[in-house]
């Protein structure tokens, strides 16, 4: 059983099929190199049922956090950031079941990374993210050449107990205030002022997938919704439809970072 850590990061093998050394070798080296370790060195400290440290750091913060494995995921760790590992190649049906078992959006950074490669499930990647996005989970694949860039950027959006912020010079105005106050009282997560009002003018659109005034005016759909957005309508119905709080605000903010990375890569 993991300890309950506001600062932790719970890796769980939540695939049977997968098995956990295949699961906790692949978390390992995913968390090695997110934390500028040696594989080992992590197997290491959770065979010893010890955390990995990681000192997060950015232009805004700086927060020591952990990873920890866990072999079951029933029920879902109370971490934070929950990152479960299953089989690429189970069937679409077990993706389905499995999504609807554990809600991400129960969890303030969930994250699914398959493992392996499809041998014959005949379940597209399309179709699995779909499955986890709907209810609230990020998939990614380990085989993915940006994998650890996507677990690590996903893990700097929250904001961590204990976090303090970095060199006045490097911060922006509001942000060291912001990062004392409670969840409660915490204002929209902080962001280029450009992308709040684009974001609350798409929060608002009755038409979330048309035509809509931006900031900046009439932007045409096309450019700013491509194919590998529709995937996160879902999600932003979901949104949607919380009443104004943390959670609304926590949830918006991984929407709004999935719309960026999509519009990056499309």
């Amino acid at each position: 059983m993991l300890p309950h850590d506001p600062r932790g990061i719970a890796w769980v093998c939540a695939d049977a099929r997968l098995g956990r050394d295949a699961a906790q070798a692949a978390a390992a080296q995913i968390v090695a190199d997110i934390a500028g370790l040696a594989q080992h060195d992590v197997l290491s400290l959770w065979a010893q049922a010890q955390g990995t440290p990681w000192t997060i750091q950015n232009a805004y913060y700086e927060a020591d956090v952990a990873h920890y494995f866990a072999e079951a995921a029933d029920p879902l760790p109370t971490s934070p950031a929950v990152v479960l590992l299953v089989d690429r190649a189970s069937p679409l049906s077990a993706h389905e079941q499995r999504a609807q078992a554990q809600e991400g959006f129960d969890v303030p950074i969930a994250l699914v990374v398959s493992v392996g490669h499809d041998t014959g499930s005949g379940a597209s990647r399309a179709d699995i993210d779909d499955i986890y996005a709907v209810h609230g989970w990020e998939y990614m694949e380990a085989a993915d050449a940006d994998v650890v860039t996507r677990v690590r950027d996903a893990l700097m959006v929250h904001r961590w107990p204990g976090a303090a912020c970095a060199e006045a010079e490097a911060t922006p105005p509001g942000v060291c205030a912001l990062a004392q106050l409670p969840d409660a009282d915490r204002p929209w997560p902080a962001a280029p002022e450009a992308m709040q009002r684009d974001l609350d003018a798409f929060l608002e659109a009755d038409d979330e997938f048309g035509a809509y005034t931006s900031a900046d005016g009439p932007v045409d759909p096309d450019p700013l919704f491509p194919p590998s957005l529709d995937s996160l309508q879902n999600l932003l119905e979901h949104v949607k439809s919380l009443p104004p709080g943390p959670a609304r605000r926590d949830a918006a903010a991984r929407v709004a970072l999935a719309f960026e990375r999509a519009l990056t890569s499309s």
